[in-house]
């Protein structure tokens, strides 16, 4: 299969090409302003009504199954097996609908369209999918293609339903209201998940213990993967924060981890029969229902970090995320109930908005380590990294010669190692934990600045202002450099379209690279910005899959897609430096070190504001996703403030 088909699916007082840069933005370059456009896209809505306490439960139908959350009403759907009917919930667990289906019926799962704010239910017994709108069954689609359907599951590539003919080898697509076409997978297809990493769109296959990943931009291709995986396979989701799939395997009582190109990433031991699983955005977990031991395990990055005690005799099976109360909704199939339970709490905090903490005299642009949850933070002034927790408090630093100029941090989940750059000695330090392990160097680094990870190609990159080009570190080796605009700054992933985007502060736009070949300088595209706006920070936007760029000189940001669309722009604080995304709130957070406060972005709309310290000079940021809270530098006061 050809993996390059499925592409779409900063300024301190410290390293010396961008030096430059701030020196002029403090001396006050006039604002150009931008226009303010609209709301670009809808976005799911903030938590409509408090969460209720963890445990809270309602009864339903008889054998609840796999539920789905509607995102527009923020209500969840959950097929009821024995009673031949759908019970519609809100956020509190409050009945608002119970949906009459056929005599005879058995629904046994539901899911959400987005294309049409529709919700999906088959009913495995009566061969055929029942269509919901809002509480109103309004359609039922019967084909000859549907052999015992069992998942159904949007997927974004192609816009379409996807339902496993569980009684067959075939995954049935359906378009609106009608059934478009077939394709054929591993036998007893089961449950769905959509990777965006690799584009692909999974299915499990529980008689041949095996995924079959399938191209989601044209599922009905013949090419597809067989991916080995346990035994009788059912639930799958994909995990945003380390771009794996997991797999719940319910006959070996394990959920194996896999990409979505067929790689093995490891196997989790969580209980006897798991069944469901699902993706919680906000606490970054994976929850893992467990109908044997009647438990959610909760999991991140390969590991349970806690384990939810359901009822005994409850028969747990089916789990859904609801996003504006921030609970799973999990279905009891042996006791006619629904239970909403709470995620992990944080690690090291949440604080108060606002703490601070002290991080050296000149703190610059710090990352995220989501293994051990800490933030690091570069301080070219003090040559030193400090490493903060969750709650702010220094868990160690690092202190270099006195010549070097620590700039940018940034995580490399393949090895749970952080890379920093050092713009004076260019050269890259290598930290494990709290310890430095080891210092690369090559001819290649030029007052390197920023630093990231390419999950494409799953190498780190390294901006060389001195030289106008990205160097590439595969594990402690440099592995090649390609040339992109001037004075290269920071980076971002762009998964909708697979590629790596690298701001050029002098030459005025983003250089997109091809994450799967990054040194593939015929795919390179350059997309304008504007000249002399001198861009720095970048980030995607999961919520709208566009990329967010700020431009210091101009006061603005600007919004794109990764392969050269401008989409329009966002006027924010004075010189913003850095952007980053905030995956629980679903927004985009910009530093204004000019003006002292973050802008907070949604679509193409500021929704908050937050003034910082009066000359603190915000500068980095960094989300903490155990704790969900954002990190700022303050370049010019040596401290890190923290934001909710």
């Amino acid at each position: 299969m050809d993996r390059a088909k499925w592409r779409r699916g900063r300024g301190f007082r410290g390293t010396g090409a961008l030096l430059v840069i701030v020196a002029t933005l403090l001396m006050g370059v006039p604002s150009v302003g931008g226009m303010e456009l609209g709301q670009g896209s809808v976005q799911p809505a903030v938590r409509t009504s408090p969460s209720v306490p963890s445990g809270t439960y309602c009864t339903v139908g008889t054998t609840p199954e796999f539920p789905a959350y509607d995102p527009v009403n923020h209500d969840i759907y959950v097929p009821n097996l024995g009673a031949g009917d759908l019970s519609i919930l809100n956020d509190q667990c409050g009945v608002i609908k119970t949906v009459l289906f056929p005599s005879g019926a058995q629904p046994r799962a539901a899911a959400f369209n987005p294309g049409n704010n529709w919700v999906y239910v088959t009913d495995q017994h009566l061969d055929q999918v029942y269509v919901i709108s809002g509480t109103a069954l309004t359609l039922t689609i019967t084909s000859p293609a549907f052999k015992a359907p069992y998942g159904v599951a949007y997927d974004p590539g192609d816009a379409v339903m996807a339902v496993a003919d569980r009684g067959s080898n075939t995954v049935t697509f359906i378009s609106g209201g009608i059934v478009a076409f077939t394709t054929t997978v591993g036998d007893g297809p089961t449950m769905f998940a959509y990777d965006p990493y690799f584009g692909t769109f999974l299915v499990t296959n529980y008689k041949s213990n095996s995924v079959t990943a399938l191209d989601a931009l044209d599922p009905a291709l013949v090419d597809d993967l067989n991916i080995p995986v346990g035994t009788q396979p059912v639930g799958i989701a994909f995990d945003d924060a380390d771009s794996l799939d997991y797999v719940a395997d319910s006959g070996s009582g394990n959920v194996t981890v896999i990409s979505g190109y067929g790689g093995l990433a490891g196997s989790v031991s969580v209980g006897k029969t798991p069944m469901g699983v699902t993706w919680d955005q906000a606490k970054l977990s994976i929850y893992v229902v467990d109908s044997g031991t009647n438990n959610v395990s909760v999991l991140r990055l390969l590991k349970v970090v806690r384990t939810i005690v359901g009822p005994s005799g409850s028969h747990l099976v089916g789990i859904a995320y609801n996003e504006a109360s921030d609970q799973v909704f999990v279905t009891a199939s042996g006791s006619k109930e629904v239970y909403i339970y709470d995620g992990p709490v944080g690690v090291g905090g949440p604080v108060a908005s606002g703490t601070h903490c002290a991080a050296g005299e000149d703190p610059a642009y710090e990352a995220y380590d989501p293994v051990n949850h800490f933030v690091y933070v570069p301080d070219p002034g003090t040559n030193s990294l400090y490493i903060l927790n969750g709650a702010c408090h220094l868990e160690g630093s690092v202190t270099w010669s006195s010549a070097a100029q620590p700039f940018a941090a940034g995580f490399n989940p393949t090895n749970n190692m952080v890379y920093v750059t050092d713009g004076a000695l260019n050269q890259v330090y290598v930290i494990s934990g709290l310890l430095p392990i080891a210092t690369i160097t090559s001819s290649a680094f030029s007052t390197p600045a920023g630093v990231a990870f390419d999950p494409g190609n799953a190498v780190m990159a390294v901006a060389n202002t001195g030289s106008n080009t990205v160097t590439f570190i595969s594990g402690m080796t440099t592995d090649g450099t390609t040339t992109v605009g001037s004075e290269p700054a920071l980076f971002a992933y762009d998964p909708y379209y697979g590629r790596f985007l690298v701001t050029n502060s002098i030459s005025g736009n983003v250089t997109s690279l091809n994450a799967l070949f990054p040194m593939d300088e015929a795919d390179h595209v350059n997309i304008p910005v504007g000249l002399g706006l001198v861009p720095l920070g970048i980030a995607f936007d999961y919520a709208d899959s566009l990329d967010y760029v700020g431009n210091s000189y101009n006061n603005n940001v600007t919004v794109i897609d990764g392969i050269g669309d401008q989409v329009g722009s966002v006027t924010v604080g004075e010189s913003p430096m850095d952007v980053a995304w905030d995956q629980a709130k679903l927004s985009v957070w910009v530093s204004n070190y000019g003006s002292d406060s973050v802008s907070v972005i949604k679509g193409l709309s500021i929704v908050r504001t937050i003034t910082t310290p009066s000359g603190f000079g915000v500068a980095g940021l960094a989300y903490d996703e155990a704790t969900g809270q954002m990190f700022a530098t303050m370049n010019l006061a040596g401290t890190v403030y923290i934001y909710t």
